[in-house]
């Protein structure tokens, strides 16, 4: 089978990494050669809501992927501000596959 990304992106804060995570980057390397992984509030001090630092969730990722073409990319949040967020996630995909042609997006249906 022919896979019709060069890239996929999923976006999360992966707070944390679980099965569900885990089900979305397996069905989404059948789709594209590499899984960019942009991990969001990555630089925020740990509290309730984040309580994994990033080098904590990637390594939950490696671990359960086991998989080299899936990267990790951190972001930090911008609260109000959208058009900040949205360079940070484009800058962090180009990063990680500069030579991507095809790029997706793949979330959880819920999301």
């Amino acid at each position: 089978m022919t896979k019709k990304f060069d890239t996929l992106v999923f976006i999360g804060r992966l707070q944390p990494f679980h099965n569900g995570h885990e089900a979305v980057i397996k069905k989404a390397l059948t789709m594209a050669d590499k899984v960019v992984v942009v991990v969001g509030s990555s630089f925020a001090a740990r509290n309730i809501r984040n309580p994994f630092t990033l080098e904590e969730r990637a390594t939950m990722i490696k671990y359960a992927m086991k998989n080299p073409n899936v990267l990790i990319k951190g972001i930090s949040d911008f609260p109000y501000d959208d058009n900040k967020w949205k360079i940070a996630v484009r800058k962090a995909v180009k990063e990680a596959t500069p030579d991507a042609k095809t790029i997706g997006l793949i979330g959880h249906s819920k999301d």
